[in-house]
Formats: C-alpha cells, sequence, structure tokens
C-alpha cells in the first residue's frame, strides 16, 4: 500500500488514513509552529491511494507548484508536488507505491476495457480488496464462458474510475449523491429500488429515493426500519434474501407492502462513525445480489462516506470562518487567532486590568448630516470607520464598541501589551494623519471634511462579561473610561488629548504640548492634559 510523506524542513511526517489539519494550533493533526501559517491552514485527506487539501481560509494562503488554490475547494495532489503554506514549503512524496495493480489485474479483461487509460498515480480499488471482486470475474473472462458477466464487470470498473476522478470535485452532498444512485440501476441491474440515508439530529432520514431508475420524491419512500436499523447498530453491510418468507429476517408488514425479495445495505462509516446508508432492493429475484456485489457497494460507500465526512468538515470549517470574520470586526485578525488559539480568552467574570483607553468623535457630525443624503452619510461612516478600525487592529487594539460616530477602544487587552499605551497613541497618530489625506481624496468631492478629536487615559478598570445572562458584553468600568471620554471631548478637530498618566507610561518620545491643569466634568480634582502634535 501506498504511503503518502509530507516533507518540510527537515521533518518526515506520514499522514494517516482519514483527515487531518495542519496549521500552527496546538490542536491540530500536524502542528507546525510557524508564523505564516494560519491556526488552523490545510486540510489533508487521505483517501488511501490519493491524498486531497483543502486551504481553510487561511490568511497567507496555499500555493501548489507556484499556483494558488482557491480555499475551500478539494485540490488532488500528485506525486512530487511543492506546496507553499505562508513562508512554509511542503513536498509531497509517495513511497511504495503499487503502480502496476491497476494495469496487471486489467490484463486479465478483453483489449477494448484496456482503453480507459487510467492513470498509473492512482488506483481505483480504493477501499476494497480488488482480488476478492476480481475472483468469480477472472475465470469468466479466462474461459470466455460468461459474457454478460465480463461486460458487467467492465462497467463497474468504468464506473469505480471515473468516480474516483469526479468524488473529489463534486461539493454539495445532494448531487454527490444524486451521481452515485443515477448509475446504481446499470450496475446492479437486479435492483429496482434505491434509498440513500443520512443522519440528522441523531436518526436516519431518506434523502433521496429511485424507482427504476427514476428519482421520486422522498415523501414517497417507503423502507423497512427493521432493516435501516440492523444496519445502523451492527455498524456493517449485509444482504438479505428471500425477504417473502422471512428466513433471513423476521417478515414485517413493511417488507410484506413493499413486496420485497431481497435486500442488500451498506453503510457510510469512517472511523466506526456512521453518517447514513446505501440501501438497495429488488421485489424480482430472491437471490439477486450476490457476496462480489456487497463488495462492490461497500467500495463505493467507504469513498462516499470520506467524502461526506470531508463535505461535513469544510462545512463546519465555512461557518467558523464565519464566525472569525464577524470577530475579527471587533479584535482584528490577529487577535482573533490568539482567541483561537487559548492565548486570550474573552469569558472573563470579572477582573482588574491596567489599560490605556482611547476615545475619537467626529466633531460638528449633526450639522454635517444636516446636509447630506443618508446615503452620502453611510457610504462617509463606512469610510471612516473601516479606515480607523484597521488601524486600531493593527495596533492591537480591541474596539469595545461603537457610540454613534464615536469609537470606544481599549489597549492592553484582551491581549496584554508591555507598551500599550503607545499603542494607543501610535494609533491616535496614525488615525489623524489618514484622515488628513481621507478629507483631500475621498471627503472633499462630497463637498464636507471630517474632523475628529481623540481622548486618551491609562489606568486601572474592571474588565469582564458585564451586562445580562442573556446577552453578556466584554467591555471595561471604571474612571480611567470617563476620563478617556472627557478628553475626547475637550480635543478639537484633528487633536489628540492625553493625560498625566498616559505621559508618563510612555517609552517612545513625541511632540507635545503641556495644556496645564484642566477640570473635567465629574471630577473634583484637575487633570493635567497634553495635547499631542502628529507632524
Amino acid at each position: 500500500m501506498a504511503k503518502h510523506i509530507l516533507l518540510f524542513n527537515s521533518d518526515r511526517v506520514e499522514l494517516r488514513a482519514g483527515n487531518q489539519v495542519l496549521g500552527r494550533g496546538s490542536d491540530n493533526a500536524i502542528s507546525i509552529q510557524e508564523p505564516s501559517l494560519s491556526s488552523k491552514h490545510l486540510l489533508i485527506s487521505n483517501f488511501s491511494e490519493h491524498i486531497e487539501v483543502v486551504d481553510i481560509n487561511s490568511s497567507n494562503g496555499t500555493f501548489i507548484n507556484n499556483q494558488r488554490i482557491p480555499p475551500m475547494n478539494s485540490i488532488r495532489l500528485k506525486n512530487g508536488d511543492r506546496l507553499l503554506l505562508g513562508k512554509l514549503t511542503v513536498e509531497y512524496k509517495i513511497e511504495n507505491e503499487n503502480q502496476n495493480m491497476v494495469q496487471d489485474t486489467l490484463k486479465k479483461f478483453p483489449a477494448e476495457f484496456t482503453d480507459l487509460n487510467i492513470r498509473k498515480d492512482v488506483t481505483i480499488f480504493a477501499k476494497f480488496d480488488p482480488k476478492q471482486f476480481m475472483a468469480a470475474s477472472e475465470d469468466a473472462v479466462k474461459e470466455d464462458k460468461d459474457l454478460a458477466l465480463v461486460q458487467q464487470t467492465s462497467k463497474r470498473l468504468g464506473f469505480l474510475y471515473s468516480f474516483g476522478q469526479k468524488i473529489g470535485s463534486i461539493l454539495d452532498i445532494r448531487e454527490l449523491f444524486r451521481y452515485i444512485i443515477g448509475d446504481i440501476f446499470d450496475l446492479f441491474i437486479e435492483a429496482d429500488r434505491a434509498l440513500i440515508f443520512l443522519i440528522k439530529d441523531g436518526n436516519m432520514q431518506p434523502e433521496i429515493f429511485m424507482k427504476n431508475g427514476i428519482e421520486h420524491p422522498i415523501e414517497e419512500a417507503k423502507y423497512s426500519k427493521t432493516i435501516v436499523t440492523m444496519a445502523t447498530d451492527e455498524k456493517h453491510g449485509f444482504i438479505a434474501s428471500d425477504l417473502s418468507s422471512g428466513q433471513d429476517i423476521d417478515r414485517t408488514k413493511s417488507i410484506v407492502l413493499l413486496n420485497l425479495q431481497c435486500t442488500m445495505i451498506v453503510p457510510f462509516i469512517v472511523d466506526n462513525e456512521i453518517y447514513g446508508l446505501l440501501q438497495l432492493d429488488s421485489t424480482k429475484k430472491i437471490n439477486a445480489f450476490s457476496e462480489d456485489d456487497l463488495k462492490m457497494l461497500s467500495g463505493i460507500s467507504n469513498q462516499v462516506a470520506i467524502n461526506i465526512k470531508n463535505k461535513l468538515l469544510i462545512d463546519e470549517m465555512n461557518s467558523q470562518a464565519k464566525v472569525k470574520n464577524s470577530l475579527e470586526r471587533y479584535l482584528g485578525p490577529k487577535m482573533v487567532n490568539h482567541l483561537i488559539d487559548n492565548k486570550i480568552n474573552l469569558d472573563q467574570k470579572g477582573e482588574e486590568r491596567f489599560v490605556t483607553v482611547l476615545f475619537s468623535d467626529i466633531r460638528g457630525f449633526t450639522n454635517m448630516s444636516e446636509k447630506l443624503k443618508p446615503t452620502q452619510i453611510i457610504e462617509i461612516l463606512t469610510i471612516y470607520f473601516s479606515e480607523m478600525t484597521d488601524i486600531i487592529f493593527k495596533f492591537d487594539g480591541f474596539i469595545d464598541k461603537f457610540i454613534g460616530d464615536a469609537i470606544f477602544s481599549i489597549f492592553g487587552i484582551p491581549l496584554y501589551q508591555e507598551d500599550h499605551t503607545d499603542c494607543a497613541l501610535q494609533s491616535a497618530i496614525e488615525m489623524q494623519r489618514v484622515l488628513i489625506r481621507l478629507n483631500e481624496e475621498v471627503f472633499a468631492p462630497l463637498g464636507v471634511k471630517v474632523n475628529v478629536g481623540i481622548g486618551i487615559n491609562t489606568g486601572n478598570v474592571v474588565y469582564g462579561n458585564i451586562a445580562s445572562m442573556e446577552r453578556p458584553e466584554v467591555t471595561v468600568l471604571g474612571d480611567t473610561v470617563n476620563i478617556s471620554s472627557r478628553l475626547c471631548s475637550l480635543a478639537g478637530g484633528g487633536e489628540i488629548y492625553i493625560s498625566e498618566g498616559v505621559r508618563q507610561n510612555l517609552k517612545g518620545q513625541y511632540n507635545m504640548e503641556n495644556l496645564g491643569a484642566t477640570s473635567l466634568k465629574g471630577k473634583e480634582e484637575k487633570v493635567t492634559i497634553y495635547s499631542v502634535k502628529i507632524d
């Protein structure tokens, strides 16, 4: 059997069967501490005879032989492919590959069948023993006694070849089922009914129903719950023959009503986890299906099971990606990655933390709004908030909330930074500089100028989930927040006001002017304020 190997740096990883995730996260099957990797970067699926990979919406992308692959799409690897994951170079190798197995088997069949041009690096008998499957047909080919058997075997191998090629490219599960079941009646000529089941909410539910090669509404699907329950509980396929007499299985009302003579059923199962069932029925022949038929159907079902598991995993990752994108609106990509890697925790019960708080507010927004159409206001705010948010995230800030046209952000939580005060001030300076550019290039053509005042304070706050049980909200409370808000109110358009505490906690050198001690609303003692220059 082929061994699938990944080579990177000086490491050699042999891929196990089934699925594994490669990335920076410590909970991954393949965890690599490379900064350019995403926490969950690549899904790798080992189909025994070939490997497929899916880029999981990684930040820096995945390249195969210098071509970037689209995210959330399954791509089949070839021996010798070179992958670039972020800055990590990985080489894929196949070792001890039995390249001649398929060709040796096909030599036993007529010449017209060998024209399928099967690739040497793909084995189509991935999930069952080809020797067992060929046993009955081999003698027939050699002796040329049973042409029908030869033709049927040829047809089945042709299906497996095309099936193996196409299965990875079908992303929708129901489309995959229709593809499989559409050829079932040609592959198993004694079958006149076919059913596919899927586990939903813990119960086996019919998904696709065909009769005599024609799909029927699922509401018309009648089946024996006894047979379905047996296959589900025992987790292996079986044939039940002579159902009309009840010799193989106890006759039930449904078996009698359906006039079932023979049933063959196999599970979609991976790592002892069952995902569904594929059932074929015959109402015309008692011994409609053979052991070779069961091996053939089991081979199909095993490949389908891995495909279902992959697609469910991709759906789950897509869902996680949506959640990640939503979180990034408030935390930023870097902090979300730390959250995923369990380096930070938002589930705080309430604790005291030393942080820097930044408030920014648009000056004269109400008067400006009166002169503009609602669509223009939305356009201006969307551009403004997008640019300011990116800057705050750049300096590892946390956006607590948007309050009208104001932004309330915090530096130092949930990810602690030694230089959180410098990060907040550098963020404020860049915000004012970018706003100058936006006014010249974007807002001036609309006939408006956006002026923003910024206030920054540092000190202790209470940090945690503070709100109702039904709707908890991660935020901070305390006098530090109030002073920052008051400083923002005093700052004019284009100005940055900081407190004495901020000045003392700064590690870098900045151009600032001491405005003296000033009374703030709600404060008995005066607060020394500094105006920071952005030039």
